[in-house]
């Protein structure tokens, strides 16, 4: 389904795109055999074409080329991307990571769906080795500190803006997180046959100033990182 400026499906378009590459095939077709010099048509019917000659000719080659990319533009992004985001930390909080929790602040309202709540961010851990497996990580005035390799090293400088990211990892899948509240979001998937890690970056639309990043992670790790406070 092809998507309007809004991020909402187009409701009121008059040609959708999206649902005519049966036609554009065999705009295709008939035009190759045109140009070859055969008779395409059902009930070989006299008549000749409204449009011959060279100019018919280019006329039906800006068509196809029309709607074929008209097509490819209305592919949807799933947000798939081949950067490895095994080891995605952002402020501390890593994925395969045993969190030192004594050193984290409680947080005043708990975040429902997660193990734990901290003001610094919260998070869920895999019931067998208690590595983190989810997270939610509000961004403040210091910004996004993203780390991609399991030794904890980051990226440098902070992240602040939603550019930041998307000059990073690129295009991803966006949308709207709350239209009422004027946040959007950018995201990211990076798989390895059926498991996958998901970061979704989520954002001021009017400002592009990181709001939150959450993600989750179902891919393998070796070892824990670090050990996990009782």
């Amino acid at each position: 389904m092809c998507i309007d400026s809004s991020g909402k499906p187009s409701s009121r378009a008059l040609f959708n795109r999206c649902q005519f590459r049966a036609f554009a095939s065999k705009i295709k077709l008939s035009l190759a055999a045109s140009l070859k010099g055969e008779d395409t048509s059902v009930t070989h019917n006299k008549k000749p074409p409204l449009i011959t000659g060279p100019i018919g000719s280019t006329a039906a080659i800006a068509l196809v080329l029309a709607i074929t990319f008209g097509i490819s533009g209305c592919k949807k992004n799933d947000g798939s991307i081949s950067r490895n985001l095994q080891y995605f930390g952002v402020n501390g909080f890593q994925f395969g990571n045993m969190l030192e929790i004594s050193l984290l602040t409680p947080a005043d309202s708990p975040i429902l769906g997660y193990n734990y709540s901290f003001q610094e961010g919260s998070f869920s851990v895999d019931p067998s080795y208690g590595i983190l497996r989810e997270m939610y990580v509000p961004i403040g005035e210091e910004g996004a500190t993203i780390s991609l390799d399991a030794d904890g090293s980051t990226e440098e400088p902070a992240w602040y803006a939603i550019e930041d990211v998307t000059a990073f990892f690129g295009k991803g899948k966006t949308g709207w997180q709350d239209e009422a509240l004027g946040l959007r979001y950018v995201e990211y998937t990076y798989a390895i046959t059926k498991l996958s890690a998901t970061i979704r970056f989520v954002y001021v639309d009017n400002t592009g100033s990181l709001s939150w990043i959450q993600g989750e992670s179902s891919l393998p790790f070796a070892v824990p990182l670090a050990s996990l406070a009782s």
